[in-house]
Parts: structure tokens; sequence; C-alpha cells
């Protein structure tokens, strides 16, 4: 029988055993800086890898040149994307489209537009699949009785933020059980390709949101008065800014998301929409078009999504943390490698669940 020996204190043992450590650090120092994970854009120097799911880094770019050189260095390729089953999206968040964007050659910025609003897309519809599930959670409690403040809370900053008819934060502190199962059923997801495509047709491919509009240029609005802000506020906001408006991208998909579930006006959108995911169907079609542009912009959007092949997204979901890099808005270099924990939403990487 083998007896293990005991081992030698000596400080030239000791200092064997630290130089050893010490170069295996420094070798794997060495590989991961080879990767581009260790670099100023890379996950360890102050991005998600280390920090947890909902940690968002914010790193300036400033032209169109700036965006296509992030995409490539993250992998991000719609071709691969389309094909991969199921789709697989970064974790890549621009807030803002860069300058130059209206003189960008028509295929460029079509597939550029594309690029950049799938991933937020699909954000935004974790943030309300996560709103409706915690919205369905408090509408079954037992009673009133069993609901908390953070309950509570929640249910009134929902009602007071969609300000749908009949459903107001009162009436939530009056009958909370009701109120939530109510709004849980108005919220859902936005159709992914009708998204894209009817963004694409009302912004002209994004060129008003940066002729003078602005990101809240996005989409043409029917009037009601929404704000991105309580539990839908934007995650894409650099630290400090003004919290009023649409302030980015992602507010603007999000204000979208809210009018869906709120005006009036879309009443026969949300239930197409509840008829579809009951059936586990996608969320595209006539029927659904129809009830977001009736007349001739429903056809034109339904030929923007036949010619740029925008139903091969309609199951995509996000990557898993930690790939994710978020590119904010163009600035000055005092702007760059601010880390902000907490802000990005829902982190199991699906849409709809």
């Amino acid at each position: 029988m083998f007896q293990s020996q005991p081992q030698d204190p000596s400080p030239q043992n000791q200092r064997r055993r630290q130089m050893f450590l010490l170069a295996l650090f420094a070798l794997g120092v060495l590989v991961l800086g080879r990767m581009g994970v260790l670099d100023d854009g890379g996950f360890l120097g102050g991005g998600l890898g280390n920090t947890g799911a909902d940690a968002v880094r914010f790193q300036p770019y400033r032209s169109v040149a700036d965006l296509e050189r992030t995409l490539q260095r993250t992998g991000y390729d719609l071709t691969s994307v389309a094909a991969a089953s199921p789709a697989e999206v970064p974790r890549l968040f621009v807030d803002r489209l860069p300058e130059g964007w209206s003189a960008l050659p028509a295929p460029q910025r079509d597939r550029l537009f594309v690029a950049v609003l799938l991933p937020l897309v699909l954000s935004v519809n974790d943030r309300m699949q996560d709103l409706r599930d915690r919205l369905a959670t408090i509408a079954d409690a037992p009673d009133a009785g069993a609901l908390g403040d953070a309950e509570l809370s929640l249910l009134a900053e929902v009602a007071a933020a969609l300000a749908a008819p009949g459903l107001t934060a009162a009436r939530a502190e009056q009958e909370p059980l009701a109120v939530a199962a109510a709004l849980a059923d108005r919220l859902g997801p936005l159709p992914v390709a009708l998204t894209i495509a009817q963004a694409a047709q009302e912004s002209d491919w994004g060129q008003a949101t940066t002729d003078g509009g602005g990101p809240a240029s996005l989409f043409a609005t029917g009037g009601e008065p929404l704000l991105a802000t309580g539990p839908f506020a934007s995650p894409l906001r650099v630290p400090g800014s003004p919290p009023e408006g649409v302030a980015d991208l992602w507010s603007a998909l999000a204000v979208r998301a809210m009018s869906l579930a709120a005006a009036p006006r879309f009443a026969g959108f949300r239930a197409e929409r509840a008829a579809l995911e009951a059936r586990h169907a996608p969320l595209d079609g006539g029927a659904l078009t129809e009830t977001l542009a009736p007349g001739g912009d429903a056809a034109e959007i339904a030929a923007l999504v036949e010619a740029h092949a925008l139903a091969a997204y309609e199951t995509a979901r996000l990557a898993p943390p930690p790939a994710l890099v978020l590119v904010a808005r163009p600035g000055e270099a005092g702007d760059a490698n601010v880390g902000v924990s907490g802000g990005e939403p829902a982190a199991n990487g699906g849409r709809g669940g």
C-alpha cells in the first residue's frame, strides 16, 4: 500500500508553487486575449460575462462603419440567423441609428435596419412576457389579501402606464385580481416580422428617425399619449439621461407594444393575436396584418415581409447571456464603457417565454 508523502513546507517549494500558479494564470489571460474576450469590447472588460445576466454595457459608436464592424465582431449575420433552427440572435442592442443613414445604398440600409430591429423586438417581447407572467401570477392569488406590496405596486404601475380604458390604477387598488387578469390578457408580444415590416414602411427604413424625427418616428402614431415609463422603461438609457419621451429605438418599440395592449383601435389585433397564440401559430398572416394596418398599407406590409423573408425571424429568440455587447448612442469618448447593472429585461432568452 502506498503512503502519501508529507508536503515539503520549505520556502523554496512554496515559491515554486506560486510561480506555477502565476504562469497558469498568465497563460489563461493570453488565451482569453487571443479569443477577444479581454479587449475593450469583451465580456470580462466590464461586459456581461462576470457581472450577471442583467448587466448592461454602454459603448459609443459614431458611424455605419462602426456598426458594421461590431456586427462582424460579434458574429451577427442575418443569413446565419435565418438558417438556424431555432434561430438565436445575439444580444446586441443599438439605441439609435447612426448619422449618414439616409445616404446608404438601399440594400445595405435595409439589411442593417432588420439587423438592428430584430434583437430589439425580441428584447421588448421578453419584457412583455415577463410582465404578463407576473400579472397572471397576481391574478391567480387566492384573494387580494394574499398580495404583498411588491405585487400591488407592479399592478398599479402597469395600469398607470397603459392607461387602458376601465383598467386604471384606482380600480387596480379596488379589484386587483380582476385588473391583473385583464391586463395580462392585453399584454403580448410584438409580431416580429410584421413589426419590422411596418416600422420599415412607416419610417422609410429608419430614415425618418435620423432626419430630425428621432426614434419616436419609427412608427406613425395614432394619438395615444403613451411613454415608455415605469415597468416599460428602456434598459438602453445612458445613466443620467432624461427619462421622459421616446429616447431610443427600444422605447419606440415598447411604446408600440403598449399601444397594441391599450388602444381601442387595436382591439381586433388583440383578439386575433390571442387566437393565434392559443393555436401556437406564428404571429403573421393576412388577418393579423389587416388588424394592424387595414387597406393598402396591409398589402404593402405583407409584400415587405415576403420580399425580405422576414417570416424566418418570427420564431427567433435572443441568445443566452453573456453573448451580448450593448452599443450605445454615438457620443464623445467620455461616454464610453459605462456599466450599469440590473437594466436588461428578461434574461431567459425566449420570445414569449
